[in-house]
């Protein structure tokens, strides 16, 4: 993104993607279709983190570039009439993972004058705004109308590079659920995470800590998740104002080992026919 930038080019999604995907490897294992199933299956990327024990963690990911219009920050998230976010979340739901946003955030200078609120700011060259380059955000907390400006965008995004690193040892708000975790839920959402784990709660917890902000209670029944595999199949069916039981949709990709045709990928084997119509390819990551 600083190299087209200071070459007066503007970048796109595909490109940033094929760069970020060439300069992780060989530590991040990636797989893609041809040009002609891409064609068919749209840009849309399914991202599995891999823990040695096997355990693994899911999500389908659309990447996101953003446009800046003085302090005005926007994604496009609503594109072609919402059609693409739809498509997201219902390949999310086909393959039992969390739709995901990727966002390209571009050189500090490209951002402007925003701050990453870090007390090392540094408005000339800010090692925190430099790490925001690429973050990830729940699809669930990509709002147009909510998502405006830098602030908005780093309280619902992590960082990419800092995915791992979850030091919190409780989640934001556990309010409304609280009396609906099983024991091993509420051990995951109060004690540190790790690894894989890590990438899960920190994406979980951004979108509980959206919900703290919304009104009281909106649940029908606790949801199960009777697929056989899974690390929680209990999970509370709180909706909030999402429309949907956001833990289960967060942390239905937690799983005790990943799918077929990522251990295909592992292997070394060809990659056939995409899992869903509309992915790119998969990428896998691998935790230590």
């Amino acid at each position: 993104m600083a190299a087209c930038e200071a070459a007066g080019l503007q970048w796109t999604e595909e490109p940033v993607t094929e760069i970020l995907l060439s300069r992780t490897s060989p530590r991040v294992r990636f797989a893609t279709f041809t040009r002609k199933q891409e064609a068919k299956v749209g840009a849309d990327w399914l991202w599995w983190w891999v823990a040695p024990s096997g355990e693994s963690f899911g999500m389908i990911v659309q990447a996101k570039r953003l446009y800046v219009d003085k302090a005005k920050w926007s994604f496009k998230f609503n594109h072609n009439s919402g059609e693409q976010r739809r498509a997201l979340f219902d390949a999310a739901a086909a393959l039992d993972v969390a739709p995901v946003y990727s966002l390209y955030l571009g050189t500090q200078h490209y951002r402007g004058a925003a701050t990453c609120g870090a007390e090392s700011h540094n408005s000339e060259d800010c090692a925190n705004c430099a790490t925001l380059a690429v973050s990830l955000m729940p699809a669930l907390l990509a709002d147009s109308h909510l998502v405006v400006d830098a602030e908005s965008t780093y309280q619902r995004s992590v960082a990419l590079e800092t995915a791992f690193d979850n030091a919190e040892e409780q989640s934001a708000w556990l309010g409304a659920i609280s009396a609906d975790l099983t024991d091993d839920l509420s051990a995951f959402l109060h004690m540190p995470q790790v690894g894989v784990r890590a990438i899960a709660r920190t994406l979980v917890d951004r979108v509980l800590d959206v919900r703290q902000g919304q009104f009281s209670k909106s649940v029908k029944e606790m949801v199960q998740l009777d697929q056989t595999g899974r690390v929680f199949s209990d999970l509370p069916g709180d909706y909030g104002h999402f429309g949907a039981p956001y833990m289960s949709l967060m942390l239905r990709g937690l799983v005790r080992s990943p799918p077929d045709y990522v251990v295909s990928i592992i292997a070394g084997d060809t990659l056939g026919e995409p899992p869903a119509d509309n992915i790119a390819g998969v990428v896998i990551v691998r935790s230590s």
